[in-house]
């Protein structure tokens, strides 16, 4: 054969250049065909087709972590870009599957906890497993300053509020926060 000729019914679906590699573009249903021409070019010799079916994989789902306001807890986001697909998750670190916890909406995570998480759909290939540990934002030491007129506090960490007692009791957060004054 002096001339190969290859071609796709779909190039949405799979490519084919002209060495004959076939790449997959998205899901579905492709033939390549395969013809042998004489020398002339024109004259087709021999024709073979053969049926391409791509499976698209789903996208890997993202993990969002919101840390509650004491810090020590998040509210816990699972999303996909896949439509119309389900994101499964487990929460001790396990291997997810079809078995693990259908996500349905945030949930609630201590410091230190892993969640792992895939995204599935019918007719699509299983995503890779995406992992993340929620980390509790660690508080700069306070400073304090005894002052003959009054206490102060200061923190290099943003946001913090500051309980104290004069008791010689341990500050606990049922108290009123120490307002700069």
């Amino acid at each position: 054969y002096s001339n190969i000729g290859f071609e796709s019914s779909n190039t949405s679906v799979a490519t084919v250049n002209a060495n004959g590699v076939v790449t997959a573009v998205s899901g579905g249903e492709a033939t390549i065909t395969v013809k042998a021409f004489k020398s002339d070019g024109v004259t087709v010799i021999a024709t073979a087709s053969v049926s391409v079916s791509v499976i698209e994989k789903c996208a890997t789902p993202v993990i969002t972590f919101e840390p509650s306001s004491d810090g020590k807890t998040a509210t816990t986001t699972l999303s996909t870009t896949t439509e119309n697909a389900s994101i499964y998750y487990t929460i001790d670190g396990g291997e997810p599957s079809t078995s693990s916890t259908l996500y349905t909406g945030p949930f609630n995570v201590s410091n230190g906890q892993t969640v792992r998480a895939i995204t599935v759909k019918p007719g699509c290939k299983e995503s890779e497993v995406t992992t993340s540990t929620f980390v509790a934002e660690k508080v700069a030491l306070p400073s304090i300053d005894i002052a003959s007129n009054g206490v102060s506090f200061s923190c290099e960490t943003p946001g913090v509020s500051f309980y104290y007692t004069i008791n010689g009791d341990n500050p606990t957060t049922s108290l009123t926060p120490w307002n700069g004054a």
